[in-house]
């Protein structure tokens, strides 16, 4: 056979890429690979032993050179481009060898591209009359797995020992970036330089966690998060297998990965949820207790009184007493069911909030002028209560009652909390919002514990022998009517120094 021998650059296969072929297949099968102008520039030793060629005679001609009839017809010039392009199918085709030898065999085409970003196409032929051909069985199931592969939602890496990359599937190359990249052959330093910087911690991690599934000799699993360029991170459920061979020394990692986002938020919801549950429980039984004790004060009070108002021997000012503290005790049960009443509403989102224009300034003197009532019905004549005041009229609009019910509750806690020293009635203004300060010389509450007095059925002290009274409704109570009034309640203190409860309100008028 006569022919100019063409200029070329010898080419290699990559023996494990997922749009190439194993060393098995290589080994086992007759391979042909042409440039972008159907130039042979490979040939692999099979297919010059099966059909007569010898390298020389191949390389650099033009794919047209062999003798193919497929579909009952030669194949010319233009028939190989049309067959070229239709890479992943099957074709049955004659192939006529220069020795006047026919076979039939099995043709199926892929491309791939070089270092150099050129096209190539590879040839495979199954020549079905030697008897140590490949198996088309074989063939199938391989390239089934391949597709299998490729096509997965989970993503799929292969590497070596080194850490360098041999097969990624599109799920990989898609979540990292790295369409167009020829990635075989590189590590994930390596690779991290081709992509967005985004991911460059996510490979060091990666390149670690290798590592040490490498040094332990088993599968490790463990979830990691990686980063969405303008979206939330995704987290992976990472499964890492290390794979070696008879001698102990490693052979391959295989890199599974399942993205597992939308099941761990679930997780952590049902977690979230349990707990809400546990803790609901939980308030529930000190729910019940504190009623107990709270319910059972004030009625053992009335019934133990109103039983020695009927003794004949009592003097008449004994009974004023004996009344007196029938009504306290009447009104603090009284109270009692008011705020149980009020928590049920706010939690069930019906409580009304009836706004109009009032005076504040005036609010405050009505409930400073009545609350003495409340310390003499305790007996604590020791604390001065006084109120501080730059205003003589602040209009607001707001809900008068609410405002009112949320100082009583301060004031009353204040007053709980203090036996010596003095409670303070204060009004600020600043940015047009009205600050309402209950300042007390009480025993104060440690710093971590301060958010937890604003939750229902929360005291410092909790169980039935606990110093100080109450059901802990208050605060929560004047807690969530701070909101419903667009304002806020927090509060500060220092133990053995008192504390300070600041209600602030928007002065915007409607």
């Amino acid at each position: 056979m006569q022919s100019k021998k063409k200029d070329h650059q010898k080419k290699s296969i990559s023996l494990i890429n997922p749009t190439n072929f194993t060393r098995q297949i290589y080994q086992s099968c007759a391979i042909l690979i042409c440039n972008n102008q159907k130039e042979i520039i490979e040939a692999n030793t099979n297919f010059c032993k099966y059909f007569g060629f010898c390298p020389p005679d191949l390389l650099g001609e033009n794919i047209s050179l062999l003798t193919v009839i497929y579909k009952e017809k030669v194949l010319d010039d233009s028939s190989w481009n049309k067959l070229l392009n239709e890479t992943n199918d099957s074709f049955s085709i004659m192939l006529f060898t220069p020795n006047n030898i026919t076979f039939q065999a099995t043709l199926r085409v892929f491309n791939q591209k070089n270092e150099l970003r050129d096209k190539q196409y590879i040839l495979l032929f199954d020549n079905l009359t030697k008897e140590e051909r490949l198996s088309k069985n074989f063939l199938n199931s391989h390239f089934a797995l391949m597709d299998l592969i490729s096509n997965s939602p989970d993503i799929i890496c292969i590497k070596d020992p080194k850490g360098r990359w041999l097969l990624a599937n599109n799920a990989d190359i898609k979540l990292f970036k790295l369409e167009g990249v020829e990635y075989f052959g590189k590590t994930d330093i390596e690779l991290a330089e081709h992509t967005i910087p985004l991911y460059k911690e996510a490979f060091s991690t990666c390149m670690k966690t290798d590592e040490l599934s490498w040094k332990n000799k088993s599968l490790s699993r463990g979830d990691e998060a990686i980063p969405i360029p303008n979206s939330e991170p995704i987290v992976l459920d990472v499964i890492k297998i290390p794979v070696f061979n008879e001698d102990g020394s490693r052979k391959n990692l295989i890199v599974l990965g399942r993205n597992v986002s939308e099941k761990r938020k679930i997780e952590k919801e049902l977690r979230s949820a349990k707990y809400k549950a546990e803790e609901s429980d939980k308030l529930k039984s000190t729910f019940l207790a504190t009623m107990s004790h709270e319910l059972r004060t004030p009625l053992n009070a009335i019934l133990g009184f109103s039983d020695l108002i009927t003794a004949e021997e009592n003097k008449i000012e004994e009974m004023h007493d004996f009344s007196r503290i029938i009504h306290a005790n009447a009104a603090l049960l009284l109270r009692l069911i008011e705020d149980l009443f009020d928590i049920s509403l706010i939690e069930s989102g019906e409580m009304y909030i009836d706004k109009e224009d009032t005076n504040l300034v005036q609010l405050l003197n009505e409930v400073y002028e009545s609350f003495p009532v409340e310390i003499s019905l305790l007996n604590k004549y020791d604390i001065e209560f006084r109120i501080k005041m730059r205003h003589l009229h602040l209009p607001i609009y707001t809900d008068p009652f609410r405002v009112r019910q949320i100082l009583t509750n301060l004031l009353r806690n204040a007053l709980k909390f203090t036996d010596e020293g003095f409670i303070q009635l204060e009004l600020e203004v600043e940015n047009n919002t009205a600050y309402i300060i209950v300042k007390d010389s009480g025993i104060g509450i440690e710093e971590e514990l301060l958010e937890s007095v604003f939750k229902a059925f929360r005291q410092i002290e909790d169980g039935l022998s606990r110093k100080f009274g109450g059901a802990g409704l208050g605060l929560s109570i004047s807690k969530k009517l701070a909101s419903l009034l667009d304002g806020n309640l927090t509060a500060k203190s220092e133990i053995g120094k008192g504390s300070s409860f600041i209600l602030s309100l928007p002065l915007a008028s409607l």
